[in-house]
């Protein structure tokens, strides 16, 4: 069972990748390194937000080689931070009740 700042920790990892992208949730992981419900899900936040961050560049680099991508390069980025938004905050609601999280799709880059 998860202590109530275990549970804190672990909620703030996820809603703070919404203001602050990778950084919140990878001092988190490099802090609390001991606490292994902090840890799993602050490299869960910090996986999600890595693949978030990086659909962003994509597309503003598709929005750079192509001028036709402008025309939808609007609604991509804004479909995407609803995205971010609704599941980091599924994250945050879980990781606060004690339970795992896995965002439903993110690359797994740091184990």
């Amino acid at each position: 069972m998860a202590t109530a700042d275990s549970r804190q920790n672990a909620a703030l990892s996820h809603v703070l990748g919404i203001v602050t992208g990778f950084i919140a949730p990878l001092i988190l992981f490099l802090v609390k390194k001991d606490d292994p419900f902090v840890r799993d899900h602050a490299r869960e936040a910090l996986n999600f937000q890595i693949t978030a961050g990086a659909l962003f560049f994509l597309n503003n680099v598709l929005g750079w080689v192509n001028p036709l991508w402008v025309l939808i390069g609007w609604v991509v980025p804004l479909a995407l931070f609803v995205i971010v938004i609704i599941w980091s905050v599924q994250g945050f609601q879980a990781a606060n009740a004690g339970n795992s999280y896995r965002y439903p799709v993110a690359v797994r880059l740091v184990s």
